[in-house]
């Protein structure tokens, strides 16, 4: 909005603004006197010389003598000379000042009256001549003619009398200002896009900034925007990347927008400006049409509306129309663009259209980032002449663009214009919470029988030591199923608290850490799956057991982990998910390594065990004695063994033929090793490591049963200094004692019991199982009991309560008879039984019986400190299958940590990633002995990472850049296999908001990769930070100093000094936000109405110097331009319309003394 200017003119004589005094000595400056004095001399000569010659010898009448005509001649051009030299002095006296620059005389010199009084005396000097001439020709003439005569020669001495006074056209400007106040609008997408509500899941989508914003605006209670238009027009600009230098004004007293006038101001819509200028009817039409749609763009995912890109993009389709049905005959009329326009309207509409480029081309840009700076100083540099009462800005003061030098500029800039700059944090400064499901851990390959465990990890910034409700759906997809979405699957099953109740509530704890970290498991176990109706169409009976029980169906099979979202979290959705696709639910044969010193009663009973799971292709069996037969290979297996001589001695991870015989020599060839008091002194060093490697990174369960025999030179030799039994030590939960050097008593004569302590929630333990679509057996045992059987097996009760006798007590029917001593139980380690022993003192003295590693540990040991285990075969009826089913679970439990697929490393990379950062990957890759390559020499490596990009077209990743190298990494002086490369993610090999695999080919391999995937989003500093920046907006608001408290009422001068916030020198700033509407409202109360006008001389047009403009021919014209003559038609004549005046009226008058005989 710009000053509003009218223009007025006014008829004046330029004459009279002259000086007269100076128009006098001009006269006599340009008078000649030289020129004049011979005048008067051959004036006076002439008069001698006729009187003489009139009174001389031969006067009379006739011809003048030579003499007179000489002088008369002389006295013509003398005239003649005087007039034109008086003439020509003067004007170039009278212009001199009009050539300077000075075409006024200076205040005082003017005086009108005597300008009107000297043109007065010379018009009655001229009617005085003129009335004597005519006075004379009446005595021949009649009086009318004279009349006549003498009239007109009056007019001609008036015209010329009115020229000399120079009668002027005299224009003026008058200029009238208001005073006014800005608003600086932010729609950056951070104000935008982002919402700074916590949703509680209710139907109500969080509003965003913007529309909290809004609503502040246009609320009728606090009325923002009515107030200040009560005084002042309301100036609204846009701005994001720059300011929006086309803004739109809302006039004083005009009613406030509304909130559609707002949002289509703030998302750039653009079909107001469309219809601008339209009639109803145009209006009508163009909102009926669907070329592009009149409804708008589509809102983008995850917003609610469109913003400025996509309504650029329909104003695109729009204004490539601009000129669609013209015709290249201009006088063939257009085509309408839209039906129903009227020529007028379509004219209108075409006009917008041809100004829509530049607005397109803004609303494209300004909403790539942020400079609250530099459109604050534009505002000003713009704003500054019109009186601008405030600039109030509505920002969240985060600016990604300008620099702190304009910061400084608009502070001085804004105290020079003296515009006070308001302003407004619009957005919640709240502590960022945030909950990510890192992963969803479970085993590639199940057991029907044995069911899977389900890991889910989760990450809790902020959310140190509080605690989330977790459920997991589990989901049955069929044999063969391809399954690459759940998303619009319903569950089989989910684990909650209401389908799935346990003692322990499903939740993850986070615990302190960067970023904190919490995890659960859920068990998916058959026997439990069919107490649920829901549970029971995943499993079935078994058919190759001879005990009948439920497994789990076979097939693909997939999980997925949710979590709610934290009540002080901001994240659109109700629910953060994450998936677990392709597990695959099918018999796995569990490879099974027995290894005794000899072949004990425990050995023969497991082994028979295991050759019936072989026949049933659930175990593949392996058989190592240490004895002669062992040795010399004259044991004779069955058909389901396999024999080996020697403890294998190679750990190779390659998938290498060898041949059969060899194959048993290599430790990745089993799942488990269970070693009855094996015979240490035939184990070397390399083969302690590399079962310890095998244990420890492999996966791979061993259970050592110990034995009076062979296990003391285990903790003799181990513990000296570099034996070769030290790694065997080292993953061991137990460090044996030696049962030689400790006095020990003698094997007891009567059976002992175990005091059982399961893992909670599992049923390791429980030997007593019954079909849970039956009722409870008649003895009561709950299926829920972890320790079931037990003590049926001791005492044939049905649960253990401790008896008040001692004798029943220490002294059970059945029960195991020794237990190798244990000199300490690790840190960590679980014990599952302590066996009832009677020491010197005939107290009860508990020794760790069966302990396993920590249960949450990546691999897992087991130490049995006695192989008496047949003896539950002693149970009538039952002992065989109790004795079964402890080792089914117990050897599947110990087996669970193999992974071979990720035997030869793993890769660690970010699981997003942004578009210009650096991808940062490490990698553990080992030997096909799973240890570390070395650094230098022979064996050493130099790996390659490339990346490759997941097509959403195709099936197959596309390579996009290979050969990027791996440098080796230290931990201290160790080197445990880690190697780190990086790229950078460069947007010209890497598009955005996709997925990628990194993937390394393994050396010594039969081409096996480790792969990880991750996914690249853009990088958008708009949105990668949204807090607002207060000290940038208390920085860019004007202090509020003296000038401008003058200026407000007392009780805002009073409400603010307390309340707004103060600089470092403890100065009160214009810095207010949102949410504080007390002191905000009272903005308006600080502007005031201000105007000012101003006028302004404009250029003078002479009137009596113009030429003639002759009409144009027209035949519905009037009579003088229906008969103008065509080489007259518009013509324009130069020769000023007074001089053809004064020549007609002196014609007139010489053609009436011509026709009266005067002339």
């Amino acid at each position: 909005m710009t000053p509003e200017t009218t223009r007025d003119t006014e008829f004046v004589f330029r004459r009279l603004g002259e000086s007269f005094p100076q128009f006098l000595a001009d006269l006599w400056a340009a008078l000649p006197l030289t020129l004049v004095v011979l005048t008067l001399l051959l004036f006076a000569a002439r008069i001698a010389a006729q009187r003489y010659y009139s009174r001389g010898p031969g006067a009379g009448p006739g011809k003048p003598a030579p003499i007179v005509r000489l002088l008369n001649g002389a006295i013509f051009l003398s005239s003649a000379t005087c007039i034109l030299w008086f003439l020509y002095a003067f004007y170039q006296r009278d212009t001199a000042q009009i050539r300077s620059g000075q075409a006024e005389g200076t205040p005082g010199e003017s005086n009108p009256v005597l300008w009107y009084i000297s043109v007065g005396v010379l018009f009655a000097l001229a009617a005085f001549y003129v009335a004597v001439q005519y006075l004379r020709d009446s005595r021949s003439i009649r009086w009318y003619w004279a009349t006549l005569l003498a009239l007109v020669r009056l007019s001609v001495y008036a015209i010329l009398l009115a020229v000399f006074l120079l009668p002027a056209q005299q224009t003026w400007e008058k200029t009238e200002k208001r005073s006014r106040v800005v608003v600086l609008l932010d729609i950056s997408p951070s104000i935008t896009q982002v919402s700074d509500e916590v949703s509680s899941g209710g139907p109500r989508t969080p509003r965003t900034r913007i529309e909290h914003l809004i609503e502040f605006l246009t609320d009728e209670q606090v009325q923002f925007v009515h107030r200040l238009l009560q005084n002042n027009p309301v100036v609204v600009y846009a701005f994001g990347t720059r300011l929006d230098e086309t803004p739109q004004v809302m006039e004083r007293g005009s009613a406030p927008w509304s909130r559609q006038e707002w949002e289509a101001f703030a998302h750039y819509d653009f079909r107001p400006f469309l219809l601008r200028g339209l009639s109803p009817a145009g209006q009508q039409a163009l909102q009926n049409t669907t070329t592009p749609d009149w409804n708008g763009p589509r809102p983008p995912a995850g917003q609610r509306r469109a913003g400025p890109p996509q309504w650029a993009d329909w104003a695109t389709q729009w204004y490539a129309r601009r000129d669609e049905g013209l015709s290249p005959n201009p006088q063939e009329p257009p085509k309408p663009l839209v039906a129903g326009l009227s020529p007028e309207d379509d004219a209108i509409l075409r006009d917008n259209l041809r100004k829509l480029d530049r607005r397109i081309e803004v609303a494209r840009a300004i909403v790539l980032g942020t400079n609250i700076p530099d459109a604050i100083l534009t505002a000003i540099n713009r704003e500054a002449p019109n009186m601008t009462q405030g600039i109030i800005v509505f920002s969240d003061g985060r600016s990604n663009l300008g620099s702190d030098a304009v910061i400084r500029e608009v502070r001085q800039r804004a105290s020079r214009e003296k515009i006070p700059i308001f302003t407004v944090a619009v957005g919640v400064e709240r502590r960022f919470t945030s909950i990510a499901i890192t992963e969803v851990q479970t085993d590639d390959v199940v057991t029907p029988d044995q069911g899977f465990k389900v890991a889910v990890h989760a990450d809790g910034v902020n959310l140190a030591h509080q605690s989330v409700p977790v459920e997991l759906d589990v989901f049955y997809l069929g044999k063969d199923a391809r399954v690459t979405d759940l998303k619009d699957r319903q569950p089989d099953f989910t684990f909650n608290a209401q389908t799935h109740p346990r003692k322990e509530p499903y939740q993850i704890t986070f615990t302190p850490g960067e970023p904190p970290h919490g995890q659960i498991e859920f068990e998916i176990d058959p026997a439990k799956l069919q107490q649920y109706p829901q549970g029971k169409i995943l499993t079935e009976e078994s058919k190759d057991t001879a005990i009948k029980k439920p497994v789990l169906k076979e097939g693909v099979w997939a999980v997925r982990a949710r979590i709610p979202r934290h009540p002080d979290e901001v994240f659109p959705e109700a629910e953060h998910t994450r998936e677990r696709l392709g597990i695959q639910v099918q018999q796995k044969v569990l490879r099974v390594l027995l290894w005794a010193s000899a072949a004990n009663r425990e050995f023969q009973f497991l082994r028979t065990f295991l050759m019936r799971e072989a026949k049933d292709k659930r175990v593949e069996l392996t058989l190592l004695v240490q004895n002669d037969a062992g040795r010399s290979g004259q044991l004779t297996p069955n058909p389901e063994e396999r024999l080996i001589k020697r403890f294998p001695d190679r750990l190779d991870l390659a998938d290498r033929k060898v041949a059969p015989d060899e194959k048993g020599y290599n430790l990745n060839e089993y799942d488990l090793i269970v070693a009855f008091d094996p015979d240490w002194s035939e184990i070397t060093q390399q083969q302690a490591e590399q079962l310890q490697t095998w244990v420890q990174r492999q996966g791979g369960g061993l259970i050592f049963v110990a034995d009076r025999i062979h296990t003391a030179q285990l903790i003799r030799r181990g513990m000296e200094a570099g034996s070769q039994l030290n790694p065997i030590l080292e993953i061991l939960p137990v460090l044996p004692d030696d049962i030689i050097a400790v006095k020990i008593r003698a094997i007891s004569r009567h059976p002992r019991r175990l005091y059982l302590n399961p893992i909670p929630g599992s049923d390791l333990l429980q030997l007593e199982e019954v079909d849970p679509l039956t009722q409870p057996s008649d003895k009561g045992v709950s299926p829920q009991d972890p320790v079931a059987g037990w003590e049926q097996f001791f005492t044939d009760r049905e649960r253990y309560s401790k008896h008040p006798d001692y004798k029943v007590e220490l002294f059970p029917r059945r029960g195991f008879y020794s237990c190798y001593p244990v000199k300490e139980v690790k840190p960590g380690a679980h014990v599952l039984a302590e066996f009832a022993e009677i020491d010197e003192r005939g107290e009860l003295a508990r020794r760790p019986f069966l302990v396993t590693n920590n249960p949450a540990a990546a691999w897992r040991t087991a130490f049995l400190a006695s192989p008496e285990l047949y003896r539950l075969q002693s149970y009538p009826s039952r002992g065989r299958e109790y004795y079964e089913r402890f080792w089914g679970k117990f050897l599947r439990y110990m087996a669970a940590k193999r992974n071979v697929k990720a035997s030869r490393g793993r890769i660690l990379i970010s699981k997003e990633l942004r578009v210009g950062s650096l991808i940062r990957v490490q990698a553990q890759i080992l030997d096909p002995s799973s240890r570390p390559y070395p650094l230098e020499g022979g064996g050493a490596i130099s790996p390659k990472f490339s990346i490759w990009r997941i097509a959403p077209t195709s099936e197959q990743p596309e390579l996009v850049e290979a050969g990027l190298p791996l440098q080796p990494k230290l931990s201290g002086n160790d080197f445990e296999g880690y190697y780190t490369g990086q790229v950078v993610a460069d947007a010209r090999k890497f598009p955005p908001e996709g997925e990628y695999l990194v993937r390394i080919e393994v050396p010594d391999s039969a081409g096996e990769v480790l792969q990880s995937r991750f996914h690249l989003v853009r990088a958008n500093p708009e949105l990668d930070n949204t807090t607002p920046d207060h000290a940038a907006l208390l920085a860019l608001a004007s202090p509020f100093d003296t000038d401008l408290q003058r200026r407000v009422p007392e009780r805002v001068r009073t409400l603010w000094s307390q309340q707004l916030p103060k600089d470092e020198g403890g100065t009160p700033k214009l810095k207010f936000t949102l949410d504080d509407r007390a002191p905000l409202s009272l903005i308006p109360d600080c502007f005031r109405a201000e105007e000012q006008s101003s006028l302004i001389r404009g250029p003078v047009n002479d009137l009596w110097d113009r030429g003639i403009q002759l009409p144009q021919q027209r035949e519905d014209g009037s009579w003088w331009e229906r008969n103008i003559p065509s080489a007259w038609s518009g013509k324009y004549l130069p020769v000023s319309w007074v001089m053809l005046v004064v020549i007609s009226l002196l014609c007139v008058e010489w053609a009436v003394r011509k026709l009266l005989r005067l002339a």
